[in-house]
């Protein structure tokens, strides 16, 4: 080749012509890098540096090649290097002038060949997790689920809903929570052996058990399959995934022990079993997760006792194991655990007392430790907790007095000592709850935006106890307290004015007590029940509540006016007190419920009770109304329960009442209703509960009737007239 490049030159130099011997040379290299390409499938780029051309710049008349046949040498060996040897002379043929501007032909200068590539990802693989797809599409009712974009397309399966892949194309993510599954997952899912995080959660119908095959999947990170329909025990290949440092099983029907394998998942942080059926005791190995902080075990059948080894996860942040019958004392191996913010114990069936040395989690934020049988007094080592914002031991058997340390725990939201045996008077100390006297919600939710969300749900719950004494004033200090429940004690004296101050209440219930006068000024609640004490006086016309029951009191006089300018008012339950005078004309517009009975309210029902169309409940039972039953009731079409009983009623039952098509219980009984029983009764599809006995009705009781769940026509006793079936 280099001779015959030196023969072009020389052609060159005697006169042939420059443009010859440069389209003559550019023809041969466009030859010999073509040649070096079919041989190494290499670029121009990659062609030999002892194949190379140099530049010529042409200054004499153009030539046009005419025709030029070309045989290529055969492709070398490995071993040789690729030469083309053209085995025909292309005929040139002269261009006549004018000549054109001198060019110059350039040559590719080549770049050396790359010393390594990449390594793609072999096909089998992807078509093994491609399959493993499919299988899980196809077992879990893939043509029903709620996001299918792009699944079992031919596209890669980064595009298929809810799959993640990396740079390679190997999946390491599915997310399919909430997606509405339902079949069993597919053992297939093991191929996926690069797959970080798989989310089935939250699909009723995925039933089954947990595919051992799932420990295959080495590089895992996270395991989510709560909330399905999962049967089983927990499998033992669990073990090993060695990175995982979430699983969660919760809210399944998994049976068996915890298996002690899952010790050795020493990476994990966030281990949830709760809400199965799982059995036995905590095994001792779950105390080597050191690097564990949430351990939840909630709901199960787990039994005591708790091994010491957990008193190792001195990481623990949040432990949860509600829901157990443990049957044993408080574990005081709980109290090793400094770093724990949540400790739920509730419904586990420990007894004995509070030991003092939960006074040592001066770290924690919630506490709750209801319905179990503690006894004996509330240590006074809890006032140390001064970062608690919830503490419940309702529904114990604890005793004593609620001690005046309870002001001090200045973050408290929550507070829950109902259904246990405290006696003595409610502390003055406990208007000094710094969060709820002084804090707003915007600050709290600044300090702690978990707390701020809690902070509309602040609570005061010492109901049923034995509590004594008055309700103290200071209560009025809490004004970001927005449940107070003293109900069903023996607290005594009037409801303090302070009580007044507070506008954000949700919900205040003093009921179940001996409280006397009436109800103070300015009080207001989504919700107030003082039912059941020794109230008296007349209603005040200022009443903002949304549901009122002040049943079981004295309170006298007539329902004022004014009440029905209350839009918010949704239920007023006054039965049993001494109310009288004439029903109201007007009624709160949006009221649903309404329970007058017991009293004395007299006259007639006036024509406007027609109004009320959205009452679903009205209860003018036990009276002393008169007249007939207004035929304007029958515009009252959202009732469901209607007692005019114990009245002094009169006329006939109006064919108006027929429209009431919602109704389900009609009480007429002990009035002075006549005439025959209509047969338009028989008619109400939703009417269970009839009542009509004790009046002076005649003739016979229509076959339709004998539908009713509860039919009462017929008096009881001796002189009564007794109606028969119409044949």
């Amino acid at each position: 080749m280099a001779r015959f490049y030196g023969t072009i030159l020389r052609m060159s130099e005697q006169g042939h012509g420059a443009r010859l011997v440069m389209t003559v040379l550019a023809i041969l290299s466009a030859l010999v890098l073509a040649a070096a390409c079919d041989d190494d499938g290499a670029s121009p780029e990659s062609t030999p540096d002892n194949i190379l051309a140099p530049s010529v710049t042409a200054t004499t008349a153009p030539l046009r090649v005419q025709s030029a046949t070309m045989t290529p040498s055969p492709r070398p060996t490995a071993m040789q290097t690729p030469t083309p040897s053209p085995t025909a002379t292309p005929t040139l043929v002269p261009v006549p002038p004018p000549l054109p501007e001198p060019t110059t032909v350039p040559v590719r200068t080549p770049r050396p060949r790359p010393t390594s590539t990449p390594t793609p990802t072999p096909v089998p693989f992807l078509a093994e997790e491609r399959a493993a797809l499919v299988a899980l599409y196809e077992a879990t009712g893939g043509p029903t689920w709620r996001n299918q974009k792009g699944w079992l397309g031919d596209g890669p399966v980064d595009e298929w809903g809810d799959v993640t892949t990396d740079e390679d194309g190997r999946v390491i993510e599915i997310d399919l929570k909430w997606a509405t599954l339902s079949g069993s997952i597919p053992p297939e899912l093991g191929a996926l052996t690069r797959l970080q995080t798989l989310t089935l959660s939250g699909n009723d119908e995925l039933k089954g058990p947990i595919p051992p095959e799932l420990g295959n999947l080495v590089n895992l990170t996270e395991l989510v399959l709560y909330d399905n329909d999962l049967t089983g025990s927990i499998p033992l290949e669990l073990a090993n995934l060695s990175k995982l440092t979430r699983l969660v099983l919760a809210e399944n029907n998994l049976i068996g022990p915890i298996p002690p394998e899952l010790g050795s998942l020493t990476n994990l942080t966030s281990l949830n079993l709760g809400y199965n059926r799982l059995t036995g005791t905590v095994p001792p190995e779950i105390g080597q997760l050191s690097g564990l902080t949430k351990l939840t075990l909630y709901n199960n059948r787990l039994t005591g006792p708790l091994p010491p080894e957990l008193g190792n996860l001195h990481n623990l942040t949040s432990f949860n194991i509600s829901d157990n019958p443990l049957n044993i004392p408080f574990p005081e191996i709980v109290t090793d655990l400094t770093k724990l913010q949540s400790l739920t114990l509730s419904r586990c069936q420990l007894t004995g007392p509070i030991p003092p040395e939960i006074g040592r989690l001066t770290q924690l934020t919630r506490l709750v430790m209801s319905e179990n049988k503690f006894t004996g007094p509330l240590p006074p080592e809890l006032g140390n907790l001064r970062e608690l914002s919830t503490l419940s031991l309702s529904e114990n058997s604890l005793t004593g007095p609620i001690p005046s340390w309870i002001g001090g725990l200045d973050k408290l939201l929550s507070l829950g000592l109902s259904n246990n045996e405290l006696t003595g008077a409610i502390p003055p100390e406990i208007g000094d709850l710094a969060w709820l006297s002084t804090a707003t919600s915007a600050e709290i939710h600044e300090i702690d935006r978990d707390l701020g969300s809690k902070f509309s749900n602040s609570g005061m719950y010492l109901s049923y106890n034995r509590l004594s004494g008055s309700i103290p004033p200071e209560l009025g200090k809490l004004v970001n307290l927005r449940k107070l429940d003293l109900s069903h004690n023996n607290l005594t004296g009037r409801i303090p004015t302070e009580i007044g101050n507070n506008e954000g209440f949700l919900n205040l219930n003093l009921s179940g007590n001996e409280l006397i006068g009436a109800l103070p000024a300015g009080l207001k609640a989504g919700t107030l029940n003082v039912s059941m004490n020794q109230l008296a006086g007349p209603l005040p016309p200022q009443f903002e509540f949304r549901e009122a029951n002040l049943a079981d009191n004295g309170f006298s006089g007539v329902i004022p006016e004014e009440w029905a300018e209350n839009t918010r008012m949704r239920s007023l339950i006054v039965r049993d007190n001494n109310l009288s005078g004439p029903l109201p004309t007007s009624l709160p517009p949006n009221l649903r419920e309404l329970d007058l009975s017991g009293n004395r309210v007299s006259g007639a029902i006036p024509l406007e009770i027609g109004q009320a169309t959205n009452l679903v409940s009205l209860n003018l039972s036990g009276n002393d109304l008169s007249g007939p039953i207004p035929a304007q009731m029958g515009q009252m079409t959202t009732l469901g329960i209607l007692d005019l009983s114990d009245n002094r009623l009169s006329g006939r039952i109006p064919p108006h009442l027929g429209r009431l098509r919602n109704l389900k219980t009609l009480s007429l009984s002990s009035n002075e209703l006549s005439g025959e029983i209509p047969t338009f009764l028989g008619d109400l599809q939703h009417l269970q509960q009839l009542h009509l006995d004790r009046n002076m009705l005649e003739g016979c009781i229509p076959q339709s009737l004998k539908r009713f769940r509860e039919l009462v026509v017929n008096p009881q006793g001796e002189g009564n007239v007794t109606l028969e079936y119409c044949s």
